[in-house]
C-alpha cells in the first residue's frame, strides 16, 4: 500500500495543475488567483515523484502534507459561498470560480486523507514490529 501512495500524490498534483490551467485558459478566469491550483499542484506532483524513491519518501510526504493542509486552509472560505449557491441566493463571485476553488478544496482534503492513512499505516506497522519487553527470570 505504501508504494501506491506516491503515485496517488503524483496524480492528485497533476489534477491540481490541470484544474489551474483549465480555470485560467478554458474557463477564462483572470488574475493570479486562478492559477493557485497549478501553483500548489506543481510542488505536490514533484514531491510525489520524489516520494517514489525510498530515500526521499519520508521528507517528501511531510512536504506534501504541509502543502495539502495549506491548500485546504486557503480554500476554506469557499464553503459559505457553496452553501449560498446551493440555496439559490445571489453570490458575489462567478460560479466557475467557486467550482474551481471548491474542487481544489476537495482535492487537498483528499490528499490530506491519503497522507493520514499513510501515517496511520506506518505507525501501525511500527507498532506491530516492535518487540514487547518480557521480564526474564
Amino acid at each position: 500500500m505504501l508504494r501506491t501512495i506516491p503515485r496517488i500524490v503524483l496524480w492528485l498534483g497533476i489534477l491540481l495543475i490541470i484544474l489551474g490551467l483549465i480555470s485560467r485558459y478554458l474557463i477564462g478566469l483572470r488574475g493570479v488567483s486562478s492559477l493557485i491550483p497549478a501553483i500548489f499542484g506543481m510542488p505536490i506532483a514533484l514531491l510525489g515523484f520524489l516520494a517514489t524513491e525510498p530515500t526521499y519518501y519520508t521528507s517528501s510526504m511531510r512536504g506534501v502534507t504541509g502543502l495539502a493542509l495549506l491548500g485546504l486552509l486557503i480554500n476554506l472560505h469557499v464553503i459559505p459561498l457553496v452553501r449560498t449557491l446551493l440555496r439559490g441566493e445571489p453570490i458575489p463571485d462567478s460560479i466557475m470560480s467557486i467550482i474551481a476553488r471548491s474542487t481544489m478544496l476537495f482535492l487537498c482534503g483528499l490528499l490530506l486523507i491519503v497522507c493520514g492513512v499513510m501515517y496511520a499505516a506506518a505507525g501501525w506497522k511500527r507498532l506491530r514490529t516492535s518487540i514487547p519487553l518480557v521480564a526474564r527470570r
